[in-house]
């Protein structure tokens, strides 16, 4: 019994550590587009956030730490992603969320990033 009680506290633990994670990450996503000028340059610390697993998963990617440099999208559809390179580099479809974050919103608001993609945000 107190087996078991251990494996609970271990989980909720991990569960805990995860949720901060994301926390972080998402709250990194949206204090650059809050802050930051349209046209403004990605700070250095972007690979980090690129890197991120809560990014990564969002996104579908294969993990990438078996494999450097060969991180891929279970998507398919290229609408998915703001990037042309977006499938293949968390790097370069996170600098393109945030820039189309950033953007006013023009035209259809349903076309707009704030809408097709509430999650990158959240």
């Amino acid at each position: 019994m107190v087996h078991a009680w251990h494996r609970w506290e271990a989980r909720k633990i991990d569960f805990a550590r995860r949720a901060v994670r994301c926390f972080a990450a998402m709250s990194a996503i949206w204090l650059l587009v809050a802050t930051g000028a349209h046209g403004q340059t990605i700070p250095p610390w972007i690979d980090q956030l690129a890197a991120d697993p809560f990014w990564l998963k969002l996104l579908h990617y294969h993990d990438p730490h078996f494999l450097p440099g060969a991180a891929r999208s279970e998507i398919l559809t290229p609408e998915f992603f703001l990037s042309p390179q977006g499938a293949q580099d968390p790097k370069a479809e996170l600098a393109a969320t945030i820039a189309a974050f950033r953007a006013p919103a023009a035209g259809n608001p349903d076309q707009d990033a704030r809408c097709r993609f509430p999650a990158r945000l959240a």
